[in-house]
This record gives C-alpha cells, sequence and structure tokens, in this order.
C-alpha cells in the first residue's frame, strides 16, 4: 500500500455556468474540494468519513471557506475486484423493491348502534398526510412512516370539551433543515433501517420515533360510553361463529 498516494474529489454544479473549468468540466460550478489521504485506509475493510469540502478563492486573497461536508466510503480492493463490487451493486439494484402511499386523509365514525337505545355517534377521528415509503433490497430494509395531523372528537351532546385528543396549538411546527425549510413537522415520523447481514439476527442499523406535543382531554362520560359500546358487541357470537366455520370446513365422510 502506497500510504504517501492522495487524491482530489471535486464537486460540482453543472446547472451553474461561468467557470473557467477546462474540458469536460467547462462551465460547471465549483461547490467545493477536498484532498483525501491513502494513509487513513490501513486494511481491506470500508471506511467511511465525513470530509469538509472547501472552495478557494478564485484570487487567492482569501482563505478557504467550507461549502459543505461530503461522505465517502473508502477500500481498497484487490486487482480484479473492481468488476465483482460492480456487479454486485448492479444485482442489488435489480432486486430492489420499492413502495409508496401517500393519503390525503381519513376519517373513521365510531356510531354505538346497541338495541337498547337511539343510535349516538359518541366519537370522529380524523387522520390527515399519511405517508409510507418501504424500500427492500438485498443488504437492507428501509420504512418511512409520517402522519400530518390527527384528531379525535367528542360527539356527545353533553361534552364540554368536544376535541379529546389534537396536536398543541402553541407555537408552530416548523423545518429546520434546508430540506423543507419552513414547513410544518409532520406530527408523528417513524423510520427504521434493517440490514440484512444474517437471516438469523435482526439488526436495526438506526431507528427514530418522533413525536410531537398533544393535547389530551377525556370526560367521563366519553369513557362510559365507549365501555358501554364494548361491552354490547356481540363478541361471543363471533368466537362461536369462527369456531363453527372451523367444524365446517372439515370434510364429513360418506356412509
Amino acid at each position: 500500500i502506497v500510504t504517501d498516494a492522495k487524491f482530489k474529489i471535486q464537486v460540482l454544479d453543472k446547472n451553474t455556468p461561468g467557470t473557467s473549468y477546462s474540458g469536460s468540466d467547462a462551465g460547471h460550478a465549483l461547490i467545493g474540494q477536498v484532498t483525501v489521504e491513502c494513509k487513513h485506509i490501513k486494511t481491506s475493510k470500508p471506511v467511511y468519513a465525513w470530509m469538509s469540502l472547501t472552495n478557494p478563492s478564485a484570487n487567492h486573497t482569501t482563505p478557504e471557506t467550507t461549502t459543505g461536508e461530503l461522505q465517502i466510503r473508502l477500500q481498497w480492493a484487490p486487482e480484479g475486484d473492481i468488476w465483482e463490487e460492480t456487479d454486485n451493486e448492479s444485482e442489488e439494484l435489480a432486486g430492489m423493491t420499492s413502495v409508496h402511499v401517500a393519503l390525503s386523509g381519513a376519517e373513521l365514525s365510531i356510531v354505538d348502534a346497541s338495541s337498547d337505545r337511539i343510535p349516538r355517534e359518541l366519537a370522529h377521528v380524523l387522520v390527515e398526510g399519511m405517508k409510507l415509503d418501504i424500500k427492500t433490497s438485498i443488504k437492507e430494509d428501509t420504512l418511512k412512516f409520517s402522519i400530518k395531523q390527527v384528531q379525535i372528537d367528542n360527539q356527545l351532546l353533553t361534552s364540554r370539551n368536544p376535541v379529546v385528543l389534537a396536536a398543541t396549538s402553541t407555537g408552530v411546527r416548523l423545518r429546520d433543515s434546508k430540506e423543507g425549510a419552513g414547513q410544518e413537522k409532520p406530527l408523528l415520523d417513524v423510520a427504521v433501517v434493517r440490514i440484512r447481514h444474517n437471516p438469523h439476527l435482526t439488526y436495526i442499523r438506526y431507528m427514530t420515533v418522533l413525536l410531537q406535543e398533544l393535547d389530551l382531554q377525556v370526560e367521563e362520560t366519553f369513557v362510559d360510553g365507549l365501555v358501554s359500546m364494548i361491552k354490547g358487541m356481540p363478541l361471543q357470537d363471533l368466537r362461536q361463529g369462527s369456531h363453527h366455520a372451523k367444524v365446517d370446513m372439515q370434510p364429513s365422510e360418506t356412509p
């Protein structure tokens, strides 16, 4: 291994003309560059590192300024293995599956229709901005789920607090990052990344659950109504029906 070797990485913006680069990079603006020394790669195992990008001044009168960071993956590969790595990447892309589901909103009305009373609506549930992203590949699985807003209303006529559950109204939830800056943060944001190194081992590389502040106000009459509705459900009949269905599915013997 040549420990004193080094190479330079440049990040260019193809959409910004007006630079003095020649050749294939003509007309591309330099965002930043970094020089990587090969002495940091001591083994054949991959090395991941965040490197700061700098943009040297054109007239060299001011010091270099940091314009961002770049994550790179460094690894020594024996001669001839570079093509095998490329084939593995192509195989991974070929086996990738991506699912994206987006719902603007969904509503659920809970009505108590017991036989001994007039049907009445107990609760109304509203869910807005549901998004689900699932990506599976040979190496890892990624799941992202978010809900923009949730509200549960008490529909009883005697209710003093009609809103049971909702996001806290104090303050505005805005994103701080450059991506989506100024947009409202989702009420619930879940992200999970699972690595598939060992089929007998569940390895979670990254997992985050972000939940914004909620206001909960529950009245005793609301809880009593839900409990009374659940007790009035024919749950025993459902279990018996399932048992009879299993018995009927058994083949009968002809005499």
